[in-house]
């Protein structure tokens, strides 16, 4: 939820009208004293102390105090009770959202202080007030101490207590509570040593700077005090904003029933002032606060009527920042005008401006041609890794043809010779039969390259992606053993299967070729009556395959490098067996692609072990 600027700002505002009365009587005694005043100037005072009084409960009765007090002062030409009328509609304006025309009014009325010291004080801070409300926190600032080195001079205790309050409120927007808590607790203490009492618009900040630290006993205790005095003078306004810092409060510290009600209190004053900005923060409060008790069906209600307002809303505020511009620029303006002097000043400044132009251009210039340079550079050491990368490929796709070519033509003629003495009738039968057995492992090893083979070329011409389906990992182990079984009892080899029974999230074809590979690999390289085991281990995140057998062994020269380049380091079983180091490659990218690694750990004539994980998707 954001920190409530407009309303502050609007508090603020008001506040600042209450501090320039002096002095309030009640608004009967007002309207019979403005019956029998005579002259014009008692008629405009009294005007404004009515447009001050009634303010907070009847912004639309104000206005209409405040217009005829600058009416009759334009009448008389009497340039103080003319500001003072423009500030009174130019609170107004603020609170009923109209902020083009408050901006308007502040610099129309700061056109007409010459030396005044007094008026120029108050036109300085209520253009800072704007200005916060514009969000220009700087030019805010700029001016709140411009109002207050001023009101020093004038030794002005309640104004200064306001420029206090003010600045205050300008740390609170920043996040700079400590300085926000110090410069309001100098505004709090002036206005108890001045009036015997606090100021409810300062406790009600003081509230809200501490909800912001979390510290919401402080907060509520500040919250409170302000409603307290606020309900005293039956202050319609200030009761509303201070039951929305309430429920804000509460909001903010999880306490929603108690949020709730606070809110709801607050939206129903506000409707009834129609203080339409009041309006949208307690929409958007009553919506988060149904939505995070779950009770949708309001929160829906509450969000569509949030998004009605926040859309006019924003269409106005944006009206509203480019007609205040305007008069800002309109003032500026005629204040240069007075400035400027002789024409030749504004040549001198016009080739100032040249200047300035060409050097930025100039600059400009510079900039663009160094990171022309630097994106040619770049791209150019980026195609130099590209082809790089290209002749790796090429090397390892000419080394596997010739590995490929060599296993084949060996293979092939192996067959070749064994078929021809086949067909000698010389042989008979037995002897013929031990020489195909003694041909089984060729045959064999030629069918895995050629299946590797295949697989591997189908899958750098489509570049095919996991088909992720719920598969039990033991049955996949189990089908990967039957397919390769006859192998191993071929060779007298054991393969003992320990892997648990768990579900994953897998590619079955992909896998069911990592295992086939990896057994088929341990089975090539393993001597006869040995065993070769699959472990299995779960975690929350992931399962852990390993692939022991107690074969031959790999080089520690090699295995750091056998998952880089398989093709250099292909080697024959223990009965013959050729291998090209696809299956390697294939087991690596396959699972690499499931999110996976895949690596192993072997030691000369004591065997190996390969391991890879899979993640456990949900």
């Amino acid at each position: 939820m954001p920190k409530l600027t407009s309303i502050s700002v609007v508090f603020l505002l008001f506040a600042c009208t209450l501090l320039f009365a002096g002095w309030h009587e009640t608004i009967d005694s007002l309207q019979k004293e403005l019956g029998f005043a005579k002259t014009d100037s008692a008629k405009i005072r009294l005007l404004t102390d009515l447009g001050n009084e009634v303010i907070s409960n009847s912004p639309e009765l104000a206005i209409k105090y405040y217009n005829e007090a600058y009416s009759l002062s334009e009448i008389i030409k009497d340039t103080s009770l003319l500001v003072n009328s423009l500030l009174g509609i130019c609170s107004v304006y603020t609170m009923t959202g109209e902020y083009s025309l408050a901006m308007e009014t502040v610099y129309q009325a700061l056109q007409l202080v010459t030396d005044n010291k007094e008026l120029k004080s108050k036109c300085y801070s209520r253009l800072a007030a704007v200005q916060y409300f514009l969000e220009d926190y700087e030019e805010s600032l700029k001016y709140d101490r411009k109002a207050l080195l001023l009101d020093i001079e004038l030794g002005d205790s309640a104004r200064i207590a306001t420029d206090y309050h003010n600045i205050g409120i300008y740390f609170l927007e920043t996040d700079e509570f400590d300085s926000a808590l110090y410069y309001l607790y100098m505004a709090h203490y002036m206005a108890l040593k001045r009036e015997g009492k606090p100021d409810s618009y300062n406790l009600s900040h003081l509230g809200h700077t501490y909800t912001y630290m979390e510290r919401y006993d402080s907060a509520l205790y500040y919250h409170a005090q302000a409603f307290y005095y606020d309900s005293i003078n039956d202050l319609g306004y200030e009761m509303a904003i201070d039951d929305y810092y309430i429920a804000f409060t509460y909001y903010n510290n999880k306490q929603y029933e108690k949020a709730v009600f606070y809110s709801e209190r607050s939206l129903k004053r506000a409707k009834e002032m129609k203080l339409f900005e009041l309006m949208l923060f307690n929409y958007e409060m009553l919506y988060e606060l149904y939505e995070e008790r779950e009770l949708f069906k309001d929160a829906l209600q509450y969000a569509l009527i949030r998004n009605d307002y926040a859309d006019s809303l924003r269409d106005k505020s944006k009206q509203s920042l480019v007609q205040s511009l305007e008069a800002k620029y309109k003032f500026e303006e005629q204040k240069q005008n007075l400035e400027i002097a002789e024409a030749e000043n504004k040549l001198l400044s016009k080739q100032r401006r040249l200047f300035v132009i060409l050097s930025i251009v100039s600059i400009l210039f510079l900039i663009s041609t160094i990171v022309i340079i630097f994106l040619v550079i770049r791209k150019s050491k980026a195609n130099q890794v590209l082809l790089k990368e290209i002749a790796r490929a090429n090397s390892s796709k000419e080394k596997l043809i010739s590995v490929i070519s060599h296993d084949l033509r060996s293979s092939i003629g192996t067959l070749r010779n064994a078929v021809m003495y086949t067909l000698d009738d010389s042989l008979d039968f037995d002897s013929v039969k031990s020489m195909m057995q003694s041909f089984y492992p060729v045959v064999d090893s030629t069918y895995d390259l050629l299946e590797n083979l295949l697989t591997w070329a189908h899958y750098n011409r489509e570049n095919l992606e996991p088909f992720f389906e719920k598969l039990d990992i033991r049955e996949i182990s189990e089908q990967a053993i039957k397919h390769i079984g006859h192998i191993a009892d071929n060779k007298g080899i054991k393969i003992i299967n320990q892997i648990e029974s768990g579900e994953i999230s897998a590619d079955k074809n992909m896998i069911q070729i990592v295992f086939r590979n990896l057994i088929s690999n341990a089975l090539k390289f393993s001597n006869a009556q040995t065993k070769i085991i699959l472990k299995s281990c779960f975690t929350s995140r992931l399962i852990e395959i390993q692939v022991v057998d107690e074969g031959i062994g790999i080089p520690s020269n090699v295995v750091d490098k056998l998952f880089y380049d398989p093709v250099d380091f292909h080697t024959k079983g223990t009965k013959g067996e050729r291998g090209s180091g696809l299956g390697l490659s294939l087991c690596k990218t396959f699972i690499e692609k499931h999110g996976g690694k895949i690596w192993l750990r072997s030691l000369e004539s004591h065997g190996s072990t390969f391991y890879f994980t899979l993640p456990l998707r949900q």
